[in-house]
């Protein structure tokens, strides 16, 4: 697995969703993740946006109760020894929810780490139906 390239300004986000990937395949799949040089597949992966929406407002102050964020990635995945390309998906998608508001005071960084964890679960299952 490579660390996922980063065309969005969310800093830190390539290095959550690479560790999210590798640790969902590690849990979830018999496969190995192991260095670049040795590996019989590469996953390769760019993370094409990260967008927050605001879900839910506070009715007193307006401000934002409860938001989401997205994240989008483009990955292929390729056999190294034949060269075939085993999955390719474009504006592959997943969301995930934070509360900001006061009370719970979550951090952006939550939202966009929970989200990581979505989309590493999502793209190992695709993954895993191509098999």
């Amino acid at each position: 697995v490579n660390v996922f390239e980063s065309q969005t300004f969310a800093v830190g986000l390539e290095r959550d969703v690479t560790e999210a990937v590798i640790k969902e395949l590690q849990r979830s799949t018999p496969l190995m993740v192991v260095r670049a040089g040795s590996a019989d597949s590469d996953l390769v992966g760019i993370i094409t946006s990260a967008e927050m929406q605001r879900l839910s407002l506070d009715s007193q102050t307006g401000l934002a109760q409860e938001l989401a964020v997205q994240i989008t990635v483009d990955f292929d995945w390729r056999d190294r020894r034949s060269g075939k390309l085993l999955s390719s998906r474009r504006n592959f998608t997943a969301t995930d929810t934070f509360v900001p508001a006061r009370q719970t005071g979550e951090r952006l960084e939550v939202g966009q780490t929970s989200a990581a964890q979505r989309l590493a679960k999502e793209l190992v299952a695709d993954l895993r139906a191509d098999w």
